[in-house]
């Protein structure tokens, strides 16, 4: 029996399968991923897969399967930016839980396994999380540009002017003085301090690593190591300093008893906010300091 399979077809089939189950490991982890990013690596991995039949599609299956399942691999590497095995194993599980919902919803529907009822369900299944993707992408920018706000750095005679967003979910403190702990985006220090703690910093933003004796001498400031944890990464310190104060334009209120931790990596690819403000440096608004 001859087969005629159409490389367009399979690559579009591939890539609204790869759509789907990315979006719905997504889903399952909790994560919001880039639109741009979703796309991208749903092509690359459709491109490779068609790539690995034609090479291998005379030769063992077993060959197709193994180097079938190394692109999906490397698609969890590169689409979920693993930084540790706990994390690899962590989203490979969810990435193989997307696998058995969308193969079980296709299967539960598709009774006699119709093929034509199948690419309708997939194609139904891909457009219903691209939407539940846009509408919390949309609810997320919202959300984020209600709490922008124009705040000013006092440090070392020096008045920097940055948009910081209000996260309710930074309560960070510093567990010595107890001290709350805003994060800067590691580039704003190229305005604080001179080059060469600011190659300190790059180093930093590089491997992890700070230099605290280093960063003292330099700037004659005191640095502190703050311990903290995100959703996505275990326990790591941060390298924290005490600057002059906080003002936030709009409402002329200002903290001083503060420190000011430096992120390691950028706080938002788009650039709309440099500071993460901490929940205990609320500002006060016009409409209460008057009552």
């Amino acid at each position: 029996m001859t087969y005629i399979i159409y490389a367009d077809v399979m690559f579009l089939w591939n890539t609204l399968i790869n759509l789907t189950l990315l979006t719905l490991s997504s889903k399952i982890m909790g994560k919001s991923i880039r639109l741009k990013r979703l796309i991208s690596c749903s092509l690359l991995i459709s491109l490779l897969t068609i790539l690995i039949y034609i090479v291998t599609f005379r030769q063992n299956t077993f060959i197709y399967h193994t180097l079938y399942a190394t692109t999906y691999f490397f698609m969890i590497i590169t689409y979920f930016r693993i930084n540790s095995f706990k994390e690899f194993v962590h989203k490979l599980a969810s990435v193989f839980i997307a696998m058995f919902i969308l193969d079980g919803c296709i299967n539960l529907i598709c009774i006699n396994h119709i093929d034509k009822l199948k690419n309708i369900v997939v194609i139904l299944l891909l457009l219903f999380f691209m939407i539940a993707y846009i509408c919390t992408y949309n609810n997320k920018k919202k959300t984020i540009e209600q709490n922008l706000l124009d705040v000013t750095l006092y440090f070392n005679s020096k008045k920097i002017n940055l948009t910081g967003y209000m996260d309710t979910g930074n309560m960070l403190t510093e567990p010595c003085t107890n001290l709350p702990v805003i994060i800067v985006d590691y580039r704003v220090t190229k305005k604080m301090f001179d080059d060469n703690f600011y190659n300190l910093v790059l180093s930093y933003h590089n491997t992890g690593c700070f230099d605290y004796s280093a960063a003292n001498k330099y700037c004659g400031t005191n640095f502190y190591p703050v311990p903290f944890q995100t959703i996505s990464t275990n326990y790591a310190l941060m390298p924290a300093f005490k600057i002059t104060s906080l003002t936030y334009n709009f409402s002329n209120t200002s903290y001083e008893n503060f420190l000011c931790g430096i992120s390691r990596y950028k706080l938002k690819n788009t650039n709309n906010y440099q500071v993460l403000l901490n929940e205990s440096l609320k500002p006060i608004r016009e409409e209460n300091s008057n009552d």
